[in-house]
């Protein structure tokens, strides 16, 4: 019953976002600037335009084809959008599967990921079609380097080694994508060397930092100010990320007090954080490696900048689905 009930209520929530966009079905300042850039298409000039610090690559060329096809007809936009969503959902569904082989486990990410309305307008938002292929080419790759550890072939490393390097040339915080899994997975411990996973992610991140010094070179300025830099990422991850999660109405005093119940909650039951593994530990890292890049070149634009809503779009899947490992973990009963 309570399964049944969850997915009713996803497909609920889905629904909603989808009439709602529908409803809404206008393009937002951002948008019309980018249906600008491909609306007057140079080809490769085109594609490697830079969008801020951002490398769009794999996004430009999908704008461009609804703009042939579709013109500014709002709809068909947001369509590609609901479709880019649903294919996070399911790829968090498959990720999780494959590490409990549990239905019941393997939906409680999904849900944590539509039942908060915080993220609806990173899909509403045609322009939040980067963000959604950042993080689709992202949780492709750790589901191949799953794939991997099962059954690894030359075929699944190339593979991943091409897709390592999408979640950078679709955004911004993809940059430094292929490192958190290496740090995770590409790294023996035990005998302080790589593994062959580690030197495939390794040869992805050198590749993505020099074609982001090649496209953007001295475009991008950073003045780090460490200080500033934890700051941003600690409100970012307690109030934009899981406090929004934890209580999504704009109430700062009782999103506080959230935070506060769930520390006690982990304090409580700090006995099995023993039971952390590196796949769990794998969604935290994530979400730190992620604020870790939204702060450096954006901590001086001011802490609100670390509220934006779709900053917490990219690391909150693996943060979903480590909580959902974590259950299943301590083997709670009735899930």
């Amino acid at each position: 019953m309570f399964l049944v009930l969850g997915w009713i209520l996803t497909l609920a929530s889905l629904f909603n976002l989808y009439f709602q966009g529908l409803a809404r079905s206008y393009f937002h300042q951002d948008d019309v600037i980018a249906l600008g850039v491909v609306a007057d298409w140079q080809g490769w000039k085109t594609i490697f335009h830079l969008n801020n610090e951002h490398l769009n690559i794999t996004f430009w060329p999908i704008l461009r084809f609804l703009w042939l096809n579709f013109g500014l007809n709002f709809s068909a936009y947001f369509t590609v959008s609901m479709f880019l969503h649903l294919t996070v959902l399911i790829l968090i569904f498959m990720i999780t599967y494959k590490q409990t082989k549990s239905f019941h486990y393997s939906s409680l990410p999904v849900w944590g990921m539509v039942i908060n309305p915080n993220w609806f307008a990173v899909v509403w938002w045609i322009d939040g079609q980067m963000f959604m292929l950042a993080t689709i080419f992202a949780l492709l790759s750790y589901w191949l380097i799953l794939k991997i550890k099962d059954k690894p072939s030359n075929f699944l490393y190339f593979l991943l080694y091409t897709v390592s390097l999408l979640p950078g040339m679709s955004w911004g915080v993809g940059l430094a994508w292929p490192t958190w899994p290496l740090l995770v997975f590409g790294i023996d411990y035990t005998k302080k060397r790589l593994n062959y996973l580690g030197y495939v992610l390794l040869s992805a991140q050198i590749t993505l930092l020099g074609i982001y010094k090649l496209l953007i070179g001295t475009n991008l300025v950073v003045n780090i100010n460490p200080f500033g830099v934890i700051y941003f990422m600690l409100v970012g991850i307690s109030n934009n990320l899981i406090g929004r999660w934890l209580w999504p109405p704009e109430n700062k005093p009782i999103r506080i007090i959230c935070l506060a119940i769930a520390l006690l909650i982990i304090w409580l039951s700090r006995k099995n954080l023993k039971k952390i593994n590196k796949n769990i530990f794998f969604g935290p890292l994530v979400v730190l490696g992620s604020f870790m890049i939204y702060a450096i070149p954006r901590w001086n634009f001011g802490i609100g900048q670390a509220m934006a809503n779709y900053y917490a779009y990219f690391p909150l899947p693996f943060l979903l689905i480590s909580i959902a490992l974590f259950f299943h973990q301590l083997n709670l009963k009735g899930i």
